[in-house]
């Protein structure tokens, strides 16, 4: 009898170690689900000050941007690039009204109805590109080859350099044969590019846009298609959200197209009833503040992915200067208060902030770059 009863016994403690594998699996799954719960609907109302650096914003103009494993920081009156730990370089300049791009570790910088382009990278000043017709736009790719567009007036050109300002391409376009050229999107790998023009043909205003390979050596045409679908639409911008998928925004449209070989419509609404008021870009997600007629709020924050699936509807009545994406979240801000909301719905953070907000930047909707008058700092919201 006892050696039956120790044989079972050990049979059991054999088992065990699986009952507490199963149940340390079980309890880290309950973990898991309770951080993402948490991170989904909790709320901040206030923050902390985890570093300053003495670097001024001025009132106008003055932006934020992703670079490197930093920020950079672009006003009328020079760039920075700065982290945590501080000042890296910066460039001082005079411009107006700056026009920025960023692909991988390049930064284009121009100043629009001017000629000259300032290329960066992480480690500062890169080269001068000179142009010989007023700016535009200008796009640039992760390998530093600059797409700038131009016009003298009668003529549109979209000249593609590389970084060392060697011309790879130019592009020349009547203004009364194709129409003026609204605005451009160069791939990050440089090898596909697409234009917006609009037109008035006949009392009637139409948009189209030109589809461009940059692939081949040039040897045969560049154009891969176009979409001449909008009539009475005025498209007025256009963004790649990933390598291959664009989006193209106007005043009562929207479309999204795949570009691999030639263009492929992926979604499309031509007959929107909602006024744009902010458009924002991050990875492949499409973020809006629009005014819809006859609605119960101001305005109503909407995200769109890029197969034209809604992320986010909801409405608000905050007064907002400037809005962005913070991670899975969208922030509207004003001169000193801070609204976010998650894409599920939840508001997530209401906060009044102690100086006037030049600029406030986040990735993940808890550490934020918050730009003053007199100084940057970074925070955590709590």
């Amino acid at each position: 009898m006892s050696r039956r009863t120790n044989k079972k016994s050990r049979r059991k403690k054999r088992k065990n170690p699986f009952r507490l594998l199963i149940l340390a699996v079980l309890l880290i799954a309950a973990a898991t689900v309770g951080i993402i719960l948490l991170n989904k609907y909790r709320t901040y109302s206030g923050y902390s000050v985890d570093r300053e650096i003495s670097m001024s914003n001025s009132e106008e103009n003055t932006e934020y941007y992703f670079f490197g494993d930093g920020y950079l920081k672009c006003a009328v009156d020079g760039l920075a690039y700065f982290d945590s730990r501080g000042m890296i370089w910066n460039e001082y300049y005079s411009m107006l009204q700056p026009i920025v791009a960023i692909a991988g570790d390049y930064a284009a910088v121009a100043d629009m109805a001017q000629r000259n382009v300032y290329l960066y990278d992480k480690s500062g000043y890169v080269n001068r590109i000179n142009l010989s017709h007023n700016i535009t736009d200008v796009e640039v790719s992760a390998a530093g080859m600059i797409a700038v567009a131009s016009n003298d007036g009668n003529i549109n050109y979209i000249e593609i350099k590389d970084r060392n300002g060697n011309e790879i391409m130019t592009e020349k376009s009547i203004f009364s044969s194709r129409g003026f050229l609204m605005d451009m999107a160069l791939s990050e790998d440089g090898s596909r590019l697409a234009a917006v023009f609009t037109s008035i043909d006949k009392g009637t205003l139409r948009s189209k846009i030109v589809f461009y390979d940059l692939s081949g050596d040039g040897s045969s045409d560049i154009i891969a298609g176009t979409f001449d679908q909008y009539e009475s639409v005025m498209l007025t911008a256009i963004r790649f959200l990933d390598q291959d998928t664009l989006c193209a925004v106007g005043d009562t449209a929207i479309s999204i197209c795949r570009f691999e070989e030639i263009p492929e419509l992926v979604y499309e609404d031509l007959d929107i009833s909602w006024e744009i008021q902010s458009l924002f870009f991050q990875g492949t997600d499409i973020g809006m503040i629009v005014e819809e007629p006859d609605d119960d709020t101001r305005y109503r924050i909407r995200v769109m992915d890029s197969s034209g699936n809604m992320q986010l509807d909801v409405g608000t009545d905050f007064s907002y200067n400037k809005a962005d994406f913070a991670g899975n979240n969208v922030i509207m801000y004003s001169n000193n208060e801070c609204l976010m909301y998650s894409f599920a719905g939840v508001e997530k953070m209401y906060i009044p902030f102690d100086q006037h907000i030049e600029a406030l930047k986040s990735s993940d909707g808890i550490h934020f770059v918050y730009g003053t008058n007199s100084q940057t700092r970074f925070i955590t919201v709590k």
